[in-house]
């Protein structure tokens, strides 16, 4: 009792691990404590090691990346794991209560054949997972060796020989190499040959820059040098090129390229007799490579020198393109000859051949190729050699191949590799057996070519066998049966005749190539030789051959090529024509009792319908047209077609007719009713085309056949040949037997409803092949067509209504207009008075001399009545010189401040009798010094009234930007005035008038004031085939042709100015009011074709509404034959009483009911003069009165009804037709 504090004693064990602090509580007589166990350990302090190692597999370069072994290390056990991340990203764990962990690391070091001696490769710690452990510059060394990875090594051998292109080499044969010359210009040139001098060598043809012979490759005047270019069929990668008559100050330029890239380019410059010149290399961007020293510039024949294109390692680079070039003025030169190595093959080629080599090529591993420079060390035939390997790995040994003594056991091996950073070298050897490239080879083998059937073929080297290398010839010992083989010869050429005669070939020609006829390979590989079968035949057949060497030496064997013909259809001969449509008025067949038609469609022409209906017996079923004039004169429509339906159940209540009725557009209905007999009702006009066609095989063998077939048949139209058949859709088949070759038909009558337009029909004859055509596509076709030309009236109207014009007159009233001013009065006050009376005018009168003024009324106005005009110019006179330009700058200033005040065109007239003499000119304020004084901004006059001056173009600009609608700049006197007066027009070709004499002013000032309308008639012309072309044009009854009619046009019955263009349609008809005193319809008549020959022809009217004032008894004049019925009803004048035919000419007038009601007034009377040879035809339903009618007229009624009151009068000489 009494106790406050104890202590308790609680034992721990001491061991090795690194632990955190412990907690612990107890509980003594419900008092608790709290004991804390401190651990007595130091934290851990970590190491990292790392492995040494050799790359993965010794001789062996695996390509694999080496690895390392990381061991980490601590030195105090910990109680739980201690997780480590490295810097290569790999972890290390070690366990609880363990001192050590590693992991294999992988490091950048390959497993390769290069030596890269030993590396090391450092890993540090990224982070741990214990925080207290201090991990600062820890790190591993990784050391790796090299192992012993040689690197293979293989060999090739190839006979090859060296082939040489010099002056006596025929270009253009299958050499191997292709050679173009190029001018100054671009363009494929000539290559020149000199021969027989101490600097023989190749050009290129043509004049150059400096003074080289035009046969030299040179460089132009222009800056462009000529060119030759040699392109290799297969890659080479040096050159050797003598250069010839090229001295030492003259440069040339050899350009290397590769699958159309530039690789790069050599310049040779200088040298001499004893000097070396320099070969410089260049790449693409301009910038040295190297250069090297070679012999030339001798301004003879030089020493060959080597052409190797280097890369950036110095080793030559493979090239099929080198182009020659000289880069300057006065850089000339000639090839004297270039050579390089071909892998031998059957020689194809004139290119002269040396003794043959073997060429040994040498290559490392392309995995991996030379570090910096490496030579490979080989021993051939017991001679050791060094080769140099480029980039890649690659090198090459020529060897003459007289040297071995057993072409069949050639023995190479390559003992090492120097250079290239290898770690050793796998020792190669082969041997190969290149005897029989070194032997003659005089054979082939048999062959077939397959030929296509009238085509000709040209024959190639590949299509006599499999040719051995020493086949230079051939001699034709057998011709084919099916076809004839063609030479193409050449001047001074020796040839065997089919007799097995020789000739020597005078002129470039082609000839049949007879037996026993000797060919060089050389001219088939260039195309010189070709078979043509037999015409329309695919018979097969062949020829036999013998080859030979270049000594003339042929084989005994024969061989043979096959020729198969394969069958091929040839195109057919086929041909259309469409004659002129015929219009058929069809019977009207009455319908037998108890048919039981139910009613009657009426079509309008706004596309609405009336249905006739009950349509039975007792309404005369015959004649459904009988009641169209009631319906129009009811409804106020016109009606454009009818449909009769039969039957009781054809219509629905919407008035849609059922299944059993057929219809087409032709309008021809069948009924079928509830017995067997069928109805067919027929109503309307068709029109009938008389059709030709043809068709015939060209190969008529009768390996062919042929089929037709006729597309672009309007819908609804027959044909009275049972041989056509519809397929549908506008295409119509002709019967035609298999054995049939040929089929020829006139006059088909083709009948389509009316309202037809544009028939286009295309015929389509196909010929197949029965052979050869297992695909069913050995077929060909052949195809024409013919459209037939239509067209339509074309209506005008001139409307002579009030006109307002606001007029610009500027006049002259220089000295020089003194005598001519009086005139000039005149004319200007006639054309006033003239625009006057067309309406409302107003006038802005300017007149000038030396100075310029524009007139102004008593209230300060400058625009003038007719009348105030008027008073001024009578009062107007002559004196001074002549100043366009202030004239045209007043005229410009009050058009600015003054616009026009009349709705209606603004015209101008400038007249003048003389060619300016003063001028102006414009001036910015400043100090004249000369004058003393203060010069004002503004216009000047210059020039002194009598010597002629120039316009000032500033003025005319601003004049031609006033906007006038017309422009008229008339000149009194000679044609010197034609160029300052075109200078002050809009339309200088329109508006310039030159008038010589001054007293007929004013007749032509009267024929400005005028009306005009245009067009172009070729819109009128729709179909045909090809091109419109316009044939003629009838005016009042006579053809004109282009070549006829006037330049400056005609008139039409003595009235206007018609102006037309044959070759484009476009017309122009003008006319002035006082021309017609009444209404007047002016007509002429086109005729018009296409290129086929098919025409057509159209009416083109002019109506003429001359103003009610000038009118005499609303009399219409016609000229020309017209039909009104056809003419826009708003057209046609109104309020007419009168038509007048009399013209002393031939006119034939058409006239309906409806066109009577719209000439006239609510009387619908119209009385008709002519002449006794005039003709009226009116059309619809018209009665004669002759009740009314007397000696002087003829009376018609209009209509079926007896109270219709349209009537016509014609008076009785003229003939009427109803």
């Amino acid at each position: 009792a009494g106790v406050t504090e104890f202590t308790i004693t609680t034992p721990t064990v001491d061991d090795a691990l690194k632990e955190d602090t412990e907690a612990y509580e107890i509980s003594v007589g419900g008092v608790d404590a709290t004991g804390t166990i401190l651990d007595n350990e130091a934290t851990p302090t970590i190491t990292l090691s790392g492995s040494e190692v050799f790359e993965v597999t010794d001789g062996t370069a695996t390509g694999d990346k080496v690895k390392g072994l990381v061991t980490a290390t601590i030195d105090v056990a910990l109680s739980e794991d201690l997780t480590i991340t490295l810097s290569s990203g790999d972890t290390i764990l070690i366990e609880a209560g363990k001192l050590t962990g590693s992991i294999e690391v992988e490091t950048s070091r390959v497993d390769d054949a290069y030596d890269q001696g030993e590396t090391k490769e450092t890993v540090t710690i990224d982070s741990i997972s214990n925080d207290e452990i201090d991990i600062t510059n820890k790190e591993a060394v990784i050391t790796i060796k090299d192992d012993n990875d040689p690197v293979s090594v293989t060999v090739t051998a190839v006979a090859t020989s060296p082939k040489i292109i010099d002056v006596d080499t025929e270009f253009g044969e299958a050499t191997g190499i292709n050679v173009t010359a190029y001018d100054i210009y671009g363009n494929e040139g000539t290559l020149s040959v000199v021969k027989g001098t101490n600097h023989d060598g190749f050009g290129v043809l043509g004049k150059t820059s400096g003074s080289g012979d035009s046969s030299e490759l040179g460089h132009g005047k222009n800056g462009v040098s000529e060119k030759i270019v040699f392109t290799f069929d297969n890659d080479a990668d040096s050159l050797d090129v003598a250069f010839a008559w090229r001295h030492n100050g003259e440069t040339a330029v050899v350009t290397f390229s590769n699958n159309g890239q530039e690789l790069g380019y050599a310049k040779v410059s200088g040298g001499g007799s004893n000097t070396d010149a320099t070969v410089s290399y260049y790449d693409i961007h301009g910038n040295l490579i190297k250069s090297v020293q070679a012999q030339g510039g001798t301004d003879r024949v030089d020493l060959s020198y080597t052409f190797e294109f280097p890369d950036e390692n110095g080793n030559p680079m493979a090239f099929d393109k080198v182009e020659f070039s000289a880069p300057g003025y006065d850089d000339d030169y000639l090839i004297n000859k270039i050579s390089y190595t071909e892998v031998i093959d059957p020689e194809i080629t004139n290119i002269d051949t040396s003794e043959g080599k073997v060429t040994f090529n040498i290559q490392v591993d392309e995995n991996y190729p030379p570090q910096g420079q490496a030579k490979a060390i080989v021993l051939v035939n017991g001679f050791e050699y060094e080769v140099d390997l480029n980039a890649t790995g690659r090198g090459s040994l020529t060897v003459d191949a007289k040297d071995f003594d057993d072409l069949s056991n050639i023995n190479i091996i390559v003992k090492d590799i120097v250079g290239g950073n290898y770690e050793d070298v796998e020792e190669t050897s082969d041997s190969f057996d290149l005897s029989d490239s070194f032997k003659d080879d005089l054979s082939s083998t048999d062959d077939q070519i397959v030929v296509d059937e009238d085509t000709s073929y040209t024959l190639t080297e590949t299509d006599f066998g499999e040719l051995g290398k020493d086949v230079v010839e051939f001699k034709i010992t057998e011709l084919p049966e099916n076809g004839t083989l063609y030479y193409k010869v050449t001047k001074g050429q020796t040839v065997i005749d089919k007799e097995g005669n020789t000739h020597v070939v005078t002129e470039d020609t082609t000839i049949e190539i007879a037996e026993n006829q000797v060919i060089s390979l050389a001219d088939i590989a260039s195309g010189k030789v070709t078979f043509t079968p037999d015409s329309n035949s695919d018979e097969d057949g062949s020829f036999k051959f013998k080859v030979g060497d270049e000594d003339g030496n042929f084989t005994d064997e024969e061989y043979t090529t096959i020729i198969d013909v394969l069958a091929v259809a040839d195109a057919p001969e086929v041909s259309i024509s469409v004659g002129e449509p015929l219009t058929i008025v069809p019977s009207v067949y009455e319908l037998p009792k108890g048919s039981g038609i139910s009613h009657v469609n009426y079509e309008f022409s706004d596309g609405t319908r009336i249905k006739l209906e009950p349509y039975n017996d007792t309404k005369d079923p015959t004649d459904p047209t009988k009641y169209i004039q009631a319906i129009e004169e009811s409804t106020g429509k016109t009606i454009v077609g009818y449909e009769i339906k039969g039957g009781t159940k054809i219509f629905d209540e919407y008035g849609n007719y059922l299944r059993d009725v057929t219809s087409s557009d032709n309008k021809v209905d069948t009924y079928e009713g509830p017995t067997t007999q069928t109805d067919t009702y027929v109503f309307g006009s068709s029109l009938e085309y008389s059709v030709d066609i043809s068709a015939a095989l060209t190969d008529i063998d009768g390996s062919e056949t042929l089929s037709v077939k006729i597309s672009g048949v309007p819908e609804g139209a027959t044909f009275d040949s049972n041989l056509l058949v519809d397929e549908g859709n506008g295409e119509w088949s002709l019967t035609i037997s298999e054995d049939v070759t040929n089929i020829s038909y006139s006059d088909i009558k083709m009948i389509v409803p009316e309202g037809t337009d544009n028939v286009n029909l295309t015929i389509t004859a196909t010929a197949t092949e029965k052979r050869d055509n297992e695909d069913e596509q050995n077929f060909e076709t052949s195809t024409d067509s013919d459209a037939t030309v239509s067209s339509v009236d074309e209506t005008q109207n001139i409307v002579f209504s009030e006109k307002n014009t606001n007029l610009v007159l500027t006049i002259d009233v220089s000295g020089s207009m003194n005598d001519k001013l009086s005139l000039a009065k005149t004319a200007l006050t006639n054309m006033i008075n003239k625009y006057d009376d067309l309406g409302q005018v107003k006038v802005l009168l300017t007149v000038f001399s030396g100075y310029a003024n524009v007139e102004e009324n008593n209230s300060g106005s400058v625009w003038l009545s007719a009348s105030e005009a008027i008073d001024i110019i009578d009062d107007l006179s002559a004196n001074g010189g002549t100043n366009y330009d202030d004239a045209l700058l007043n005229v410009i200033d009050e058009l600015k401040e003054n616009p026009a005040p009349l709705d209606g065109d603004t015209v101008s007239y400038f007249v003048s009798d003389g060619e300016p003499t003063y001028g102006m000119h414009y001036e910015e304020e400043h100090f004249d010094w000369n004058k003393w004084k203060w010069i004002d901004e503004g216009w000047y006059r210059d020039g002194n009234g009598s010597r002629l001056t120039d316009i000032n173009d500033s003025i005319v600009e601003d004049w031609k930007d006033l906007g006038f609608d017309k422009t008229y700049s008339v000149g009194l006197g000679t044609n010197e005035l034609n160029s300052y007066l075109r200078e002050i027009s809009q339309n200088p070709d329109d508006d310039v008038i030159i008038v010589e004499n001054a007293n007929s002013l004013n007749d032509i000032l009267q024929d400005t004031v005028s009306t005009s309308v245009e067009g172009n008639v070729i819109d009128n012309v729709e179909g045909g085939d090809g091109n419109i072309s316009i044939d003629t044009i009838k005016i009042d009854n006579i053809e004109y042709s282009k070549d006829s009619f006037p330049e400056d046009g005609l008139s039409i019955n003595g009235d206007g100015t018609l102006i037309f263009d044959f070759d484009t349609g476009d017309y122009k008809y003008t006319s002035q009011s006082n021309e017609f005193e009444n209404d007047t319809i002016k007509s002429f008549e086109i005729i018009a074709s296409d290129e086929d020959g098919d025409s057509t022809s159209f009416d083109v009217n002019i109506v003429i509404d001359v103003p009610e004032t000038n009118s005499n008894q609303n009399i219409l004049d016609i000229d020309g034959d017209i039909d009104l019925s056809e003419l826009p009803r708003n057209s046609l004048p109104e309020n007419v009483n009168q038509i007048d035919l009399t013209n002393d000419i031939v006119n034939e007038l058409i006239i309906d009911e409806q066109s009577v009601e719209e000439l006239t007034d609510n009387e619908n009377i119209l009385k008709i003069f002519g002449d006794s040879t005039d003709k009226v035809e009116l059309e619809g339903n018209w009665i004669k009165d002759n009740d009314a009618s007397n000696d002087e007229f003829n009376v018609y009624q209009g209509g079926t009804d007896s109270t219709s009151n349209i009537k016509v009068m014609i008076e009785t000489d003229i003939e009427a037709d109803i």
